[in-house]
């Protein structure tokens, strides 16, 4: 009976470290999954933040493009400015195609009473012949007369 007895008690003895071992083993699993589940957001969290550190790299790396578009722009437009410059114009003119200036200007003065007479007349001559110009015509001889200039100057 002794022996009944112990066997009974070892028999509940290890059914209890069954019981142990499932508990113990369940236990480990969700331990375990609970675990992956913060590596894996852990992983995911330092992704992000690597991305965004690119990121941020790539967008500091374009502004600094810009900034030096920017400068190169202003350079250009300085150099634009330099070469339409009267003073180099004028010293390319006579450097390279051997230009000088005039030593004396020379102007065509007419009379006032001339020029009202030649007005008056060309005046009279465009309302008769009205027939005979166009408006292209005119619009020629409107334009001849913007073009031309006085020697010695530009205006």
């Amino acid at each position: 009976m002794k022996n009944k007895g112990y066997q009974q008690k070892r028999v509940q003895r290890s059914s209890k470290n069954n019981k142990q071992k499932k508990y113990t083993f369940k236990y480990m699993v969700v331990g375990g999954i609970i675990i992956s589940l913060i590596v894996l957001f852990l992983v995911l969290y330092i992704n992000q933040y690597v991305q965004i550190s690119r990121k941020n790299l790539r967008v500091e790396t374009l502004e600094e493009e810009r900034q030096q578009v920017k400068r190169d722009k202003l350079y250009l437009q300085l150099q634009i400015s330099r070469l339409q410059s009267l003073a180099r114009i004028e010293e390319v003119a006579k450097d390279e195609f051997n230009m000088v200036e005039p030593n004396e200007i020379h102007y065509l003065v007419l009379e006032e009473d001339t020029l009202k007479e030649d007005y008056d007349q060309d005046e009279f001559q465009s309302e008769t012949e009205d027939s005979k110009f166009n408006f292209g015509e005119r619009l020629v001889i409107w334009l001849k007369g913007l073009t031309q200039v006085e020697a010695g100057s530009l205006d």
